[in-house]
């Protein structure tokens, strides 16, 4: 088996990882969560794969499953294409990034059902819900349908068009579903923390897209530009961690101020083809693995019935 073919899914995800901020700046935003978050969750699932898949050939060995399996474990250990050392980690990262994933979807999720519980009992006129409060905050809450919760103290603060820039972008992070592409990547990084540069990607992403639509629909990039700017000087705290809701103010807003004073980005079809293009090769590899992987069971089936038409066999 090909080294090149094992070590080509982790070398991928590390290059998407590192490319993942750069694909977030270059490419139109709505491209870039799509591109990142599908990304992210086929890297994640060809690096994990491709260590499973090792892994059994060390599992394989064991006396008991190779009399389960039918198949020769001492064929298995002399055609093994790693080390016996080499699979036992190989086991120990996919037992890490199984667990690592299921806290870190288990977390999500039950701050997701906790955001749809909180939004089912709210009764108010439409997505608005103005609350009490003196700290400006202003956060789009998902659930079914989705809030708005902005602070009072905020919108006494804001002009109207201001304001109509704020509604504008968080009904944008409500419509296009954001927190469930920033749910998919926080999975992906927790089964593979090659790809942890793609947390901020991702934020960055989604928080362009909400501006870019909130740019749209005022027909206004120059105001929305300054409407961000200040909402985020009157609103400075941060979400928890694992926290579903999104704000307008709170990921690197001098880059966004910087993105909505220039032309709207335009489409890079090479750049969106290298990427999958580089997504695609950690696939083949994978399936490179998976082949050779079973070939190889069955060649070890096969030295065991031949074994055992011999009255022996192992």
């Amino acid at each position: 088996m090909s080294t090149v073919a094992i070590l080509a899914p982790l070398s991928v995800a590390a290059c998407f990882g590192l490319l993942g901020p750069h694909l977030a700046r270059r490419l139109p935003p709505r491209d870039a969560t799509w591109l990142i978050s599908i990304g992210a969750v086929v890297s994640a699932l060809s690096a994990v794969a491709v260590l499973g898949l090792l892994g059994t050939v060390l599992l394989g060995q064991l006396p008991d499953l190779a009399s389960l399996g039918h198949w020769s474990s001492s064929t298995l250990r002399r055609r093994s294409p790693i080390e016996p050392g080499i699979g036992a980690l190989s086991l120990l990262a996919v037992l890490v990034s199984g667990v690592a994933a299921a806290f870190v979807g288990a977390r999500r999720a039950l701050a997701v059902l906790a955001a749809y519980r909180a939004c089912g009992g709210i009764a108010a006129e439409g997505d608005l819900v103005v609350i009490d409060g003196t700290q400006p905050s202003a956060v789009a809450v998902p659930g079914r349908p989705g809030r708005i919760v902005v602070s009072r103290s905020l919108l006494r603060l804001l002009s109207p068009g201001e304001r109509r820039v704020l509604l504008a972008h968080e009904r944008a992070h409500l419509s296009a579903g954001h927190h469930w592409h920033r749910s998919a990547v926080a999975l992906a990084i927790a089964a593979n923390p090659l790809l942890t540069p793609l947390s901020g990607a991702i934020t960055y992403a989604t928080e362009r897209w909400a501006d870019e639509r909130a740019a749209a629909d005022l027909g206004d990039r120059r105001g929305t530009a300054r409407a961000l700017a200040r909402v985020a000087l009157l609103t400075g705290r941060s979400a928890r961690q694992g926290e579903p809701r999104l704000a307008i103010g709170r990921q690197a807003v001098s880059a966004r101020v910087s993105a909505l004073l220039s032309d709207a980005p335009t489409p890079q079809p090479m750049l969106a083809l290298a990427t999958i293009a580089l997504l695609t090769l950690g696939l083949l590899a994978t399936l490179m693995v998976e082949k050779e992987i079973e070939h190889l069971f069955e060649l070890a089936g096969h030295v065991y019935r031949t074994a055992a038409t011999r009255g022996g066999a192992g």
